[in-house]
């Protein structure tokens, strides 16, 4: 996971640095943004041994759709897949590795610039995630935890109609119970994932012969 996290922060980093505060009307419009990155999930269970039980990082593709409620914030839908999230159990001894579980998340998402043209804003929302497998390699049936999901994002150069959008989102899950002999569930789980996408509007994003205040 170490490498994908440094390439990723390179290239957020290397967003344009220009026109960071272009005269939009309003802070969100109408838009698609397909994106990919990384997910790193917290542990789920715990044994009477002190092992931990829980899902290794996965890299992730997905796509948010956007729409304006007022002037300053917005409503968000966010879908994404982790396909390489793997059973993981740590121990005294080390971490092992079992079998590949996919991670679906669905969130849904009240954002909010703190001006119309402000290139960072923030959100918070809940949702479901879904995974296919448990985190115990010998129970069956897949997992379903609810979560709340707060984060935030920066949009660079908005005056067009395709922009880059760097994301991260923080999850406070509530783990499913493991149903595996010697383990119980954790109270409470915290996930994250950061990405990078191209943002597509289909709206007026920005009017440089307005104000936006």
């Amino acid at each position: 996971m170490r490498p994908s996290i440094l390439l990723l922060a390179s290239a957020l980093a290397a967003l344009p640095a220009a026109a960071q505060t272009p005269r939009v009307t309003r802070a969100f419009e109408p838009a698609l943004t397909p994106w990919v990155g990384v997910r790193n999930f917290g542990d789920r269970a715990t044994s009477v041994t002190s092992a931990r039980a829980g899902y290794g990082g996965s890299f992730t593709v997905g796509a948010s759709f956007e729409a304006p409620m007022t002037r300053r914030t917005g409503f968000i839908v966010d879908l994404h897949l982790a396909p390489s999230a793997g059973q993981r159990l740590e121990n005294e001894a080390g971490v092992v590795s079992y079998d590949n579980a996919l991670g679906i998340s669905l969130s849904a998402l009240l954002a909010a610039r703190l001006r119309p043209q402000a290139p960072v804003f923030f959100f918070a929302g809940g949702g479901v995630l879904a995974m296919t497998k448990k985190p115990i390699a010998d129970a069956d049936g897949a997992a379903i935890e609810p979560m709340v999901d707060v984060g935030f994002g920066y949009d660079a150069v908005r005056v067009r109609e395709w922009n880059v959008r760097g994301i991260f989102h923080g999850y406070f899950l509530k783990p499913a119970d493991p149903e595996s002999p010697g383990f119980s569930a954790k109270g409470s789980a915290f996930d994250w994932s950061a990405g990078i996408g191209f943002r597509r509007t289909f709206g007026r994003t920005a009017d440089a012969t307005r104000s936006s205040r």
